[in-house]
């Protein structure tokens, strides 16, 4: 890989033109406007305000920019300063976006990034790199084990020589006066097919952070990228590629490889949707060109990734538990049945042997918030995240009410207990507790032990 310079940093963190080894990136940035940034006018100076998000974006200037996720706070004073390293954070954000695949969870809000994804200890080595380099090995890992497809298209030839299958209504059109030629149709192996397409833009996107050598010594150099008009029919295209894939003669491991190296081309188009040519002291083009920028929201992120291990976790607990994510109930409506109000908990487990389940009422064993902030110590909650849990208390009547925040360490999982008149409980019920529970960010799982 090139030694592409990497600029860290931070959620919520502001930079300035001074930040920058080039001034002209801080320029550029701020005349895309992108989401993930908040311009601020502070002191008689811009400002670019980090929001929650992660990812790379490939500057001008040929250097990475690289957005980790915000330190989580530590509240064991015996840690060390190694907790808060760089390394520690790349190491625990691998295995988050290793662990996410959109075929894991049935919600419109997940499918973040391509599926089957290598966690970044099976291809590089211990030291943790920046998220573009672990991005690039999982991309060349797919690449080196997929040569280009290729299938039979018909083409027409007006030749001397007779070849293939003769096009009789074409040769009296044509080659009235020239009998010496024919027009004949004939097949031939073309690698020009959308898959291939979409694999090479998705190459030349990538083609700044790989080795010249690599570069060259790939076997995609005939095939042409994605036109400008394809681009902005992405979504389309990628499904003509998936039908497409489905007739090649490949075999189950080799269609296999195609379609994980498909998806994750396409999921890196996607995400680079900003085109250079906005920027400042830039030459027009007549079509613009896309620059690598993978932008994700670390809210849903966090959300998504918390979802699919705690429910794993308790489906190891008990077989009968079954996770329902994001599933919305209505929680008020009026007096003619019209719904006024609806609640979608991040996660509803259902238990559906439990003894309290009947015909007329579904059980739900666990309601579970989860939020991508500190929560320590237990007093760091909010009224209205209390508020959200008590209400998800009541409307679901679970055993189990949490609120599941990020922590770096074994700390124990907290238990709010409501007092006097405003108990959450049934008359004949003792009041419902409910719980901070830490989720481990280094483990990729729930801190349990109570």
């Amino acid at each position: 890989m090139n030694n592409i310079i990497t600029m860290t940093v931070f959620e919520h963190q502001r930079l300035t033109a001074r930040d920058f080894a080039w001034t002209t990136d801080f320029d550029w940035l701020l005349s895309e406007e992108l989401t993930v940034f908040t311009i601020k006018r502070k002191q008689g100076q811009w400002q670019l305000k980090v929001g929650y998000y992660i990812g790379i974006i490939l500057l001008p200037s040929g250097s990475m920019l690289e957005i980790l996720p915000k330190p989580i706070h530590i509240d064991d004073e015996s840690a060390s300063s190694t907790d808060h390293s760089l390394e520690q954070t790349r190491r625990w954000v691998h295995n988050m976006l290793a662990a996410l695949s959109p075929s894991s969870i049935s919600s419109k809000n997940f499918g973040h990034i391509s599926t089957h994804v290598a966690p970044i200890s099976d291809n590089l080595p211990p030291a943790k790199p920046p998220l573009s380099e672990w991005l690039i090995a999982q991309f060349v890992q797919y690449l080196s084990q997929y040569r280009p497809s290729s299938r039979y298209q018909p083409q027409t030839r007006n030749d001397m020589v007779m070849q293939g299958k003769l096009i009789i209504k074409e040769q009296l059109k044509r080659n009235r006066h020239q009998p010496h030629k024919f027009v004949c149709e004939i097949s031939q192996l073309n690698q020009e097919i959308i898959a291939n397409r979409i694999i090479k833009s998705a190459l030349i996107l990538l083609a700044p952070l790989l080795d010249q050598q690599v570069w060259a010594l790939l076997p995609w150099q005939a095939i042409t990228a994605l036109n400008h008009q394809e681009r902005r029919q992405l979504e389309a295209v990628y499904q003509q590629a998936k039908y497409q894939l489905t007739s090649q003669p490949l075999s189950l491991h080799q269609r296999r490889g195609a379609e994980q190296l498909l998806d994750l081309a396409y999921w890196l188009l996607k995400q680079s949707n900003i085109e250079a040519g906005h920027g400042l002291n830039v030459q027009p083009v007549s079509a613009p060109k896309m620059r690598l920028c993978v932008l994700l929201n670390m809210n849903q992120m966090f959300e998504q990734w918390a979802s699919i291990s705690i429910a794993a976790t308790l489906k190891t607990i008990d077989s009968d538990y079954q996770p329902l994510y994001q599933a919305q109930s209505i929680w008020l409506s009026d007096d003619t049945g019209q719904t006024q109000l609806s609640m979608r908990p991040d996660l509803l487990i259902l238990h559906h042997k439990s003894p309290l389940s009947t015909s007329t009422q579904t059980n739900y064993s666990h309601v579970i918030d989860i939020k991508w902030k500190s929560l320590t110590p237990a007093g760091a909650i909010t009224s209205s995240d209390a508020y959200q849990l008590s209400s998800y208390a009541q409307a679901y009547q679970a055993e189990h009410v949490w609120l599941v925040y990020p922590v770096l360490n074994s700390r124990r999982p907290v238990a709010l207990k409501p007092q006097g008149n405003i108990a959450l409980s049934q008359p004949s019920a003792s009041p419902r507790k409910l719980w901070l529970m830490p989720f481990n960010v280094l483990e990729g799982t729930l801190n349990l032990n109570t």
